[in-house]
C-alpha cells in the first residue's frame, strides 16, 4: 500500500511537471508573439526594463494573446504586479489550478 502511495505521488509529480513545461512553452510563444525580437532563450528574463517596446499598449496585446492561449479571462491589474515572465507564469500557473475540472 505505501509502495502505492508513493508510485501514485511520483507520477503526480511527473504530471505537474509535464503540465508546468506545458504551460512554459505556450506562454512563450505568446511573448514571441507580442515581442518577435525576442529569441527563446530570452523570453524567461523578458520584463519591461529588458524589452525595447514593452510599454502598456504593449502589455494589454500580451494580455489579448495569453487570454486566447489560455482560455482565461485576466484582470489588467492583475498583471500590472505581474510585469516578467516569470511573475506571468506563476499567476498563470495559480490560474490554471484554481480552474474547475
Amino acid at each position: 500500500m505505501v509502495k502505492n502511495q508513493v508510485e501514485n505521488q511520483a507520477e503526480n509529480r511527473a504530471k505537474n511537471q509535464a503540465e508546468q513545461g506545458e504551460m512554459q512553452s505556450r506562454l512563450t510563444r505568446c511573448f514571441l508573439a507580442v515581442f518577435p525580437e525576442l529569441n527563446e532563450n530570452e523570453v524567461a528574463a523578458a520584463s519591461p526594463s529588458s524589452v525595447n517596446g514593452w510599454d502598456s499598449v504593449a502589455t494589454l496585446n500580451l494580455i489579448t494573446v495569453i487570454e486566447e492561449e489560455f482560455g482565461v479571462q485576466i484582470d489588467f491589474m492583475d498583471l500590472m504586479s505581474a510585469l516578467s515572465f516569470e511573475q506571468i507564469s506563476v499567476y498563470l500557473q495559480k490560474r490554471m489550478e484554481s480552474r474547475p475540472v
